[in-house]
């Protein structure tokens, strides 16, 4: 991927066994125009340091904490923001 645009994140509980989590929609964006929205979880719904600071069209940098279990999906550890949005806040 060229570049990653912050969407949106959420964080509350499941329905059926009000375990939290936290997810975070982000877009991989290619060099050649082509886009793909990635939703990553962070372990055990911890909320991201700069979550609150983070706005739609920023330029983020991800990174993850890899699975205690073999083969599971890494968890998102932290955004770093390389670019901040291009969007109005107003």
């Amino acid at each position: 991927m060229s570049k990653f645009v912050f969407i949106n994140a959420f964080a509350g509980k499941s329905k059926d066994k009000q375990k939290p989590f936290n997810k975070v929609s982000i877009a991989g964006i290619e060099s050649d125009g082509k886009t793909r929205v990635f939703d990553l979880f962070t372990k055990d719904g911890v909320l991201l340091s700069n979550q609150e600071t983070l706005r739609f069209g920023d330029v983020v940098k991800p990174t993850y904490q890899e699975s205690d279990y073999p083969g599971g999906r890494p968890s998102l550890i932290g955004l770093e923001v390389l670019q901040t949005s291009p969007y109005s806040q107003n």
